[in-house]
Parts: structure tokens; sequence; C-alpha cells
């Protein structure tokens, strides 16, 4: 042991290592199972839907509120958005209608 201050001692890197080559091939195979769990953890988040469709699919036209419960969900439980309406009517129509010139 190599001593850096008063009373602390200092473990080398390789005494963590495996010393057999059993104890290696666990070790490794530790690793690539830590490895594998971090990118799957990062893949998509399931959902109980299709694929979404374009928001320019016809049947869309005009209605982005619709597109948005269709569509979107809360991630910590995957279900849908479901929007009241007085949330339609008070909050997302003013903000997504058009006026008479077409214009938002």
């Amino acid at each position: 042991m190599i001593k850096i201050a008063k009373n602390k001692n200092f473990r080398r890197k390789d005494s963590y290592w495996a010393n057999t080559p059993e104890a290696k091939g666990r070790q490794l195979a530790g690793r690539k199972r830590y490895y594998e769990d971090l990118r799957t953890e990062k893949k998509a988040i399931e959902v109980k839907k299709e694929p979404p469709k374009s928001p320019f699919d016809p049947t869309y036209e005009n209605d982005i509120i619709r597109y948005l419960e269709d569509h979107y969900y809360i991630i910590e439980t995957k279900a849908p958005v479901v929007l009241e309406d007085w949330q339609k009517k008070r909050i997302f129509m003013p903000l997504f209608s058009l006026n008479e010139d077409a214009i938002l």
C-alpha cells in the first residue's frame, strides 16, 4: 500500500481486477450485462397504441386537438392524454383556431 496522507491508504487499481481466468470471465460477463441493461433502458417507451400518423394526414386537417388526444400520452402511466371540454374551449381553441383570414 502506498501512503497518500496521514492515516489514509490508497488501494491500487489493479487490486480490483480478477486474479483467475474464471473470475475474469465472470467479471467480463457482468460488465457486458451492465452495459446491455443501460442500452435497453434508453430504448423507446412502450406505448399501448400504434405509431402516430402524420399531423398533416387529412383525417386531422384543421384539428390539432384531436391529433394531440390520439397520439400523445403520459410517460408515467402510458395512458393517452385526455383533455376536458373546458381545456379545449378555453386554452387550445384560442391558441390554434384560425380567424377569417386563415391566420393563427
